[in-house]
């Protein structure tokens, strides 16, 4: 699941404090499991989920059925959060496009493994050929997308820092409702100007977190469904296939369809801010253009 938020962006600096954890803060309850996920991997491997093939050859792509999915995917929210609960959004998607205009630099926390880098890596190199975006590791810059994969300990520690927080913390609310679900293995949050500012709708921030317990594919899907939907595709939808925008499950890596709907999202014609009726006819056309 991935979240967008509209927010100031005076209120962002509260994300750089996230790896700063309370010392005090109590132990943690009984964690999910690295068996139990194991698990619930291998039951959608059985039942025929979860697949690899990122081609999909058995699907038909055609620029009608692009187009549909785009306006499925890149317009609404699928899920509204209040008090702790989500709530699913059944309306058809409305609203405006969200993207980034500027560099995406992603900052990796210290619990990633060799693997997660090398998959991220991998999954960064494909984006950037799709959507032409300028995204990278942060290095010495400042980074936007913060890639947290967090133990039982790391949860229990943040979630004591955002409860001892003198003002509440704008990114609280999903982290608080990932972190009580133990059986949710990751989640996305986008934060973006609102449409008041110079800077309408482009995404400035994205939160990325995964639960360490999390294993094999499911592992590596977390990673390419949460990166991927930052950059503005948020909505899953259950009738867009073949995609990883979906939470059904059927396919577990960035498929060609969701590449091409981000390529789509990245076109020049298409800026942030656009509503699903300006945006339409520019849609159709592009679709026609990248599945020639």
């Amino acid at each position: 699941m991935h979240v967008a938020r509209s927010l100031r962006l005076a209120l962002l600096i509260l994300a750089f404090g996230l790896s700063a954890c309370a010392a005090s803060a109590p132990a943690p309850g009984p964690e999910y499991g690295v068996e139990r996920f194991r698990a619930l991997d291998a039951a959608l491997l059985a039942s025929g989920r979860m697949k690899a093939d990122r081609l999909a050859r058995d699907v038909p792509l055609t620029p009608e059925i692009l187009a549909e999915n785009f306006s499925k995917t890149a317009f609404g929210e699928e899920f509204a959060l209040a008090h702790g609960v989500t709530i699913p959004i059944a309306n058809r998607p409305s609203g405006n496009l969200r993207k980034w205009t500027g560099p995406v630099r992603y900052e990796l926390s210290d619990r990633a493994t060799i693997r997660d880098e090398k998959e991220v890596t991998g999954l960064v190199t494909r984006l950037r050929r799709s959507t032409g975006l300028d995204i990278g590791p942060a290095g010495r810059a400042k980074p936007n997308m913060f890639i947290r994969v967090l133990s039982e300990q790391d949860r229990a520690r943040i979630a004591y820092t955002f409860a001892t927080l003198e003002q509440p913390s704008p990114l609280a609310e999903l982290f608080l409702t990932w972190a009580a679900a133990p059986e949710w293995p990751c989640a996305g949050e986008i934060y973006f100007s609102g449409p008041d500012s110079d800077t309408r709708f482009e995404i400035a921030l994205a939160m990325i977190y995964i639960r360490d317990e999390v294993r094999g594919l499911s592992r590596q899907a977390c990673i390419e469904e949460e990166i991927s939907q930052s950059l503005g595709l948020v909505r899953d939808d259950p009738t867009v296939r073949p995609s990883i925008f979906n939470d059904d499950e059927e396919y577990a890596l960035l498929t060609r369809h969701d590449e091409l709907l981000l390529k789509i999202l990245y076109d020049p014609e298409l800026a942030p801010g656009m509503d699903l009726e300006t945006a339409m006819p520019i849609v159709r056309r592009v679709a026609r253009k990248v599945i020639e």
